[in-house]
């Protein structure tokens, strides 16, 4: 059954945790966003999930709390957008292109450069290609979020 008390208690600790840590990372001369991090570990099932986040966070709340964060992210997204100034980016496409195709390229043909190399190890003949091709994928797609 849905408890709508449980929900916002789960709110009022995710945020204050949040709020807390950030403020103690900002002290520490870090980014909040380190702290709020540190917070999400804490609070999930890494460090107090067998104590107390099992009962906090149980399954019945996870999905609430899965589809109010979607909702707080597509909200920070529209905020972002709202802000943004256009006279700023006015001009950078040629630069904001050269950087995408760089940051894309560059681990894509390294990771197909490190797949030639170990391909004799772990694939035979006629699967080189897709093991390259994977390889290439792999690291330009994992690169791409810490960009």
């Amino acid at each position: 059954m849905f408890h709508v008390d449980l929900l916002l208690l789960d709110l009022v600790i995710v945020l204050v945790a949040a709020r807390l840590l950030g403020a103690v990372a900002r002290r520490l001369g870090q980014p909040p966003v380190v702290g709020e991090i540190v917070a999400g570990i804490l609070l999930g099932p890494t460090l107090l999930g067998p104590f107390l986040g099992d009962r906090l966070f149980s399954e019945a709340m996870l999905p609430p709390l899965r589809a109010l964060a979607d909702v707080g992210l597509v909200l920070f997204m529209f905020v972002v957008g709202m802000e943004l100034d256009q006279k700023l980016i006015r001009g950078k496409g040629r630069t904001a292109v050269t950087v995408a195709l760089g940051s894309t390229l560059v681990p894509f043909a390294l990771g197909c450069a490190l797949a030639l190399g170990i391909a004799d190890d772990h694939v035979a003949g006629a699967k080189t290609l897709p093991f390259v091709l994977f390889m290439g994928a792999a690291m330009a797609a994992t690169a791409f979020p810490v960009l």
